[in-house]
């Protein structure tokens, strides 16, 4: 959506605007239950949680996946969303791509 687009620095748009549309990606696995982190969430406005939580970490991720982005990693990312669709937890996100940028929301 144009708004939520003007959200994300500079870098970002021109990153995610020249990229191909694919089936999955490395968002949709980490933010698998991001209507459950907008609703549990108490801290600021369900906009203002976008606009200063998730859009920056989606942000972070589209660029750790353009630097990363080869055949190997979109098998993975593949599989990561067939298994997180058979079996409701999905934990492996981060188990298998180590070097992703630190979540502001994991649990520790």
């Amino acid at each position: 959506m144009p708004v939520s687009f003007e959200y994300y620095p500079k870098q970002v748009q021109d990153v995610v605007y020249n990229s191909v549309p694919g089936i999955t990606g490395i968002g949709s696995l980490v933010f698998r239950d991001e209507e459950k982190l907008v609703s549990e969430q108490t801290e600021m406005s369900h906009r203002d949680f976008y606009r200063y939580r998730i859009y920056p970490y989606k942000g972070e991720l589209e660029m750790w996946y353009q630097s990363h982005k080869n055949l190997w990693t979109d098998f993975i990312i593949i599989f990561l969303t067939a298994y997180s669709i058979l079996i409701k937890k999905n934990n492996l996100v981060y188990k298998i791509f180590r070097h992703l940028p630190t979540s502001p929301f994991q649990k520790k």
